[in-house]
C-alpha cells in the first residue's frame, strides 16, 4: 500500500469537500446578504442596478477566492501534519517487537521519516507552484472581466498598446532565457 497516495488522497477530498462547503456558504448566505445590503444603498440610476450588482458580485466572488485559498492552505497544512503524525503511529506500531539495528547509523523509522520529511517538502513546494499558477490565472481572468466592462474606445486603445508591449516584452525576455 503506498501511504503517500492514500494521505493525498484523503487530504485531497477533504479539501475539495471544504472548498465545496466554503462556496456553498458564499453563494447561498454571503453573496445574497451583500446583496440586499447593496440594494438598500444604492443611490444611482434605476437602470444601472443590475449592472452594480453584478460588479459587485464579481468582486466579492474575487475576494471570496482568496479567503477561501488562505482557509483551504491552512486546512491543508493542518491534515498533512496530521498525516505525519499518523504514519509515526504506524512506524512506531509496525516496529514493535523488531530488534534494534545497531550497525546501521539511522534506524528504519529515522530513514522513513527522513524520507517522508522530504516528501513533505516535495509536496509544499508543489502546492506553492499550483497557488502561484491559480493566482496568475485569477489575475487573467479579472484582467478580462474588467476589460469587457471598458466601452470607452480611447481607454480601451490604451490598455490594448500596453497589454500588447507587456506581452513583447515577456516574449522577449522568454526568448534571452533560451
Amino acid at each position: 500500500m503506498n501511504y503517500t497516495q492514500l494521505y493525498e488522497s484523503r487530504i485531497t477530498k477533504e479539501l475539495d469537500k471544504k472548498e465545496v462547503s466554503l462556496w456553498k456558504d458564499f453563494y447561498n448566505n454571503i453573496l445574497p446578504e451583500r446583496v440586499e445590503q447593496f440594494k438598500k444603498v444604492y443611490r444611482g440610476k434605476p437602470q444601472k442596478l443590475q449592472k452594480a450588482i453584478e460588479k459587485l458580485e464579481q468582486d466579492a466572488a474575487a475576494s471570496y477566492r482568496e479567503e477561501i485559498d488562505e482557509q483551504l492552505t491552512t486546512l491543508c497544512d493542518g491534515l498533512r501534519t496530521q498525516a505525519y503524525f499518523d504514519a509515526l503511529k504506524q512506524l512506531d506500531s509496525l516496529s514493535e517487537g523488531v530488534p534494534d539495528k545497531t550497525d546501521h547509523s539511522q534506524s528504519l523509522a529515522s530513514e522513513i521519516i527522513t524520507d517522508l520529511k522530504a516528501k513533505l517538502q516535495t509536496a509544499e513546494k508543489d502546492r506553492d507552484t499550483f497557488y502561484d499558477q491559480k493566482a496568475v490565472l485569477i489575475m487573467q481572468q479579472d484582467i478580462i472581466n474588467f476589460t469587457m466592462h471598458i466601452t470607452d474606445s480611447t481607454l480601451l486603445k490604451q490598455v490594448y498598446g500596453t497589454v500588447k508591449a507587456a506581452y513583447k516584452r515577456q516574449e522577449q525576455e522568454e526568448n534571452n532565457e533560451l
